[in-house]
């Protein structure tokens, strides 16, 4: 199904698959930085920096939920992490506080959720605003060719990631596709013109996108989503909506970083994610954001703008299956 956004055809996919590069491998103290790199991206884009920076700080912990190579990598590029988080007082700042909390346990749910969908027989991923993921890069894998992982995105950051992966050598443990498309045109036809295959069972994994659409671009994605796919396949989702983009909001307080998250952040969805779901024919089930912390072995710190947030967003984490 077409999407009812689409303004104009989607730029064609880039399409760019692993080739035989050496693995990336970081050491301690031995973070590979080039001398020449490109620049930051900007606007939404900049949220996945920002994201990976939160990704990276968990592997410095000795109970990190995960190991993610790439993320120091990544960040190394910027040179520094006044470049990479450019407002005043990162560690006091409420935003920092949030993402450096809430990122890790983001991440481990929606690994879960890859590698079940993987081992319950989806050979097909595809990465709804895919950003600085690393998972084609880290998670167990079946095998080089036995899974497909699409990563679409806006065509900003595909190029920038893929600018990093050709420098710092990184090496996919499956079969990678990169689709360049903007989420508000035709970026199903760009999936499918990548080799992305309708009638086979597909993992979606939407970990951040739906708080960056209006809710008319949120039903567009889920309807093109289900449209593609088969009976059998799942969808993943951080569920974002106007309560929750309010009570949110609202424990961030106001400085430079969250005024300027604030500044990008749309509506969302426009249901609950039971009856969202349901709506497109899916069957849900929601997550409780604490129970996860502490399944994980990370309850909440006593910092107010985080236990708010928490609160805010404790409904957010969804899975869902199309019988």
């Amino acid at each position: 199904m077409r999407s009812t956004l689409a303004t104009s055809c989607a730029p064609r996919p880039v399409r760019m698959r692993s080739g035989r590069r050496q693995p990336c491998e970081v050491r301690k103290g031995s973070v590979h930085v080039p001398t020449d790199t490109p620049p930051l991206p900007t606007g939404v884009s900049l949220t996945a920096v920002l994201v990976t920076g939160a990704r990276a700080a968990e592997n410095a912990r000795p109970d990190a939920l995960y190991h993610d190579p790439l993320a120091d990598q990544f960040l190394a590029s910027a040179g520094s992490p006044s470049a990479w988080w450019p407002f005043p007082g990162r560690h006091s700042d409420p935003l920092w506080q949030w993402l450096s909390y809430y990122i890790p346990l983001r991440t481990k749910f929606f690994d879960d959720y890859v590698t079940g969908a993987q081992a319950a027989g989806c050979r097909q991923i595809v990465l709804l605003g895919a950003g600085l993921d690393s998972r084609a890069f880290r998670l167990p894998w079946a095998g080089r060719t036995a899974t497909s992982v699409f990563e679409v995105d806006v065509p900003q950051l595909c190029v920038y990631k893929e600018d990093l992966l050709a420098r710092y050598g990184g090496v996919s443990r499956c079969r990678r596709t990169v689709v360049s498309a903007d989420f508000r045109e035709d970026w199903p036809g760009a999936l499918l013109r990548a080799g992305f295959d309708p009638g086979i069972q597909t993992a979606w994994l939407s970990e951040a996108l739906s708080a960056y659409l209006t809710p008319d671009q949120n039903d567009c994605l889920l309807r093109d989503a289900t449209a593609l796919s088969a009976p059998g396949s799942r969808f993943a989702t951080e569920h974002w909506q106007p309560t929750v983009r309010d009570t949110w909001s609202a424990a961030m307080q106001r400085g430079p970083a969250a005024d300027y998250l604030q500044s990008l952040v749309q509506p969302g969805c426009s249901r609950a994610p039971e009856a969202w779901f349901q709506l497109h024919g899916w069957h849900t089930r929601v997550f409780d954001l604490q129970e996860r912390a502490q399944a994980y072995g990370r309850p909440t710190p006593p910092i107010q703008c985080v236990r708010e947030a928490a609160r805010a967003m404790r409904n957010c984490l969804v899975t869902a299956d199309r019988p």
